[in-house]
């Protein structure tokens, strides 16, 4: 079991495998070993802890403001395709597809309208990523076939110099011969909103006539790993009211070797809270038992927590918690443009067009370390803040702090050391291989991630610390 105590600006982790300290300015873990043999309290390991702290502080300063500028350009297009919807989801945030506001679907032009003047505006040095969403945009597939289409076409004119990422959110419930083949032919990266077992996904998302939805997805999952063996798909697990089963579902969704990850929130739904013990409890099984997981065929882990892991491991920060209002936006079937695809319902958050200037969008793109209460938290280069919409809904500022959100990100930081303290080589390398796409998988609608500075140039491995020596060994990924 891992104990974790927050410090001033560090963590100190201590399970069986040994002692750990974890720095907030560098976002580096280090198992500590005392050579001497000599047993410290954690007052001295605190000392220790802030001794090396104030060592990296101004380099730290100095790399902070070159790190996670705000884009000046689009990198991401979510296409809100369709206000259809072919289930009755308990907790649906979209309302059923139309978000309370858009009775219509999109049209074959106006996907492809939507596509181009994205791309015009879109940033020449990144890949440049589409998501088509709904409602169920399956469910509208001319537009989807039309905007993909046209995707084809501006990469073929980008010489291979930038890579066109598309990804779809889909229940998947609907999948005709027609679709099958064409996914066959273009490559695309399958969300399925799926929350976990037969159990759990009739009661929470059964069909509008009340029939359940498990079998078709699961046959429609088996005809896609069929034709297109090599394709990621993601299980979306919506965390309701199976919080006490989630150890046991995601053994399973592991098992059926469908799935190459999972992707797990609580269900945001208003007045209710679903962020439950038995939910932090069962997550910290799941990472306890990570390494074991993900030695499981095809399945390599729950995006989320291999974000928080890859920040550990691989050297990076995030200063901001997404991409929205900061290079992703949403196009409806109206022409509205929003910052963020949970916002589609709100007209006063539409932009109209795909400008990263306007001013409605400067709220969105405050680095977390500009953020009062976030600068003082120890896992702020992780979470970066939190999910600004989230924030909004629960504080009425874009800014303000959610006791819920920043409890979710703590347990997700407690959940990345325990499996980074106790990493194997099978773990190890699955971590790793996220970590070369985890820009396509879009974790945290494409949460910007940046290099940190190299700790090991400001201060020694070894160290003298009250007559002892001190050995600092860095956890990192070695693949």
């Amino acid at each position: 079991m891992l104990n974790l105590k927050y410090l001033s600006d560090s963590c100190l982790v201590r399970n069986r495998k040994g002692i750990f300290l974890f720095l907030a300015g560098n976002s580096a873990l280090y198992e500590i070993d005392c050579a001497s043999g000599s047993e410290f309290s954690d007052v001295q390991l605190s000392e220790l802890a802030n001794l090396i702290s104030a060592k990296i502080e101004n380099e730290n300063q100095k790399t902070l403001k070159q790190r996670g500028l705000p884009n000046t350009s689009v990198s991401a297009l979510n296409l809100n395709l369709t206000d259809k919807c072919n289930l009755a989801c308990v907790y649906c945030y979209a309302k059923g597809g139309n978000y309370s506001r858009i009775m219509r679907e999109m049209s074959p032009e106006d996907s492809v309208k939507a596509v181009r003047n994205a791309f015009m505006a879109s940033d020449i040095k990144r890949d440049f990523r589409v998501e088509f969403f709904g409602g169920e945009p399956l469910l509208n597939f001319p537009a989807f076939e039309a905007a993909s289409d046209e995707l084809s076409e501006i990469e073929k004119s980008l010489n291979g110099n930038r890579k066109i990422v598309r990804r779809v959110s889909t229940n998947l419930t609907e999948l005709t011969p027609e679709m099958l083949e064409f996914f066959s032919k273009v490559p695309f990266i399958f969300s399925v909103s799926i929350d976990g077992d037969q159990l759990a996904q009739n009661s929470q998302r059964p069909f509008k006539n009340g029939s359940p939805s498990w079998e078709p997805i699961i046959e429609n999952l088996e005809k896609i790993r069929e034709v297109c063996p090599e394709s990621i798909i993601v299980a979306r697990i919506t965390v309701y009211q199976q919080d006490k089963r989630l150890y046991e579902i995601v053994n399973e969704i592991a098992d059926k070797n469908l799935f190459d990850y999972a992707s797990i929130y609580p269900a945001a739904v208003e007045g209710e809270n679903h962020f439950t013990a038995a939910f932090r409890e069962n997550y910290l099984k799941i990472a306890q038992n990570y390494s074991k997981l993900l030695s499981r065929g095809r399945f390599s882990g729950i995006l989320e927590l291999n974000r928080f892991c890859e920040g550990i491991l691989g050297r990076k920060v995030a200063l901001n918690h997404c991409r929205a209002g900061n290079g992703y936006f949403t196009a409806s079937p109206d022409g509205s443009v929003h910052p963020c695809h949970r916002l589609v319902g709100d007209e006063s958050w539409n932009l109209g067009s795909f400008d990263i200037s306007e001013k409605l969008l400067s709220q969105w793109q405050v680095k977390v370390d500009e953020r009062q209460k976030c600068s003082e938290c120890q896992i702020r280069y992780f979470c970066g803040g939190g999910c600004r919409q989230e924030s909004l809904k629960s504080t009425g500022s874009l800014v303000g702090n959610s006791p819920k959100i920043c409890a979710f990100s703590k347990l997700l930081f407690e959940a990345a050391m325990n499996v980074c303290t106790s990493i194997n080589e099978v773990s190890e390398s699955k971590l790793y291989k996220f970590s070369k796409i985890s820009e396509e998988l879009f974790v945290f609608c494409g949460q910007p991630l940046a290099d940190r500075m190299q700790p090991d140039t400001i201060f020694p491995e070894t160290i003298d610390f009250h007559g002892s020596v001190m050995r600092l060994k860095r956890i990192c990924f070695k693949c």
